[in-house]
């Protein structure tokens, strides 16, 4: 799809390996310091076009959400369970612009495009 930099995030060793298979650029293990910091060094200190956080966990998505640049999409894919709630600075988020965004089942009606896609 174009993209020059995609970066994988995680703290397994093996998920690491695999992101660089499946095509990522560069890798940072989130075990080793402030991923958002490292993310913004590989990228110059700008940050993402697009993150997504994958897990469902309000302190991962915090930091997908810190990682974009100013006019970045940060999308929630990991389904959390009940209970978080994420508190967020208000003005830094505005500050910071972009968007933050959920895809429930990839941003489908599951009544109604589920049977059509099992015709």
């Amino acid at each position: 799809m174009g993209a020059t930099t995609v970066i994988g995030v995680d703290v397994d060793p093996r998920k690491l390996k695999w992101a660089e298979e499946l095509g990522a650029t560069h890798v940072v293990d989130a075990s080793k310091g402030d991923p958002v910091a490292q993310i913004k060094e590989i990228t110059g200190g700008n940050g993402v076009n697009y993150s997504f956080e994958a897990i469902g966990r309000k302190e991962t998505l915090l930091q997908a959400l810190w990682a974009r640049d100013l006019a970045g999409t940060c999308v929630l894919i990991g389904v959390p369970g009940p209970g978080p709630i994420m508190e967020l600075p208000l003005q830094q988020l505005f500050d910071f612009g972009g968007s933050l965004r959920v895809s429930w089942y990839g941003d489908c009606l599951p009544s109604r495009d589920f049977p059509m896609l099992a015709e």
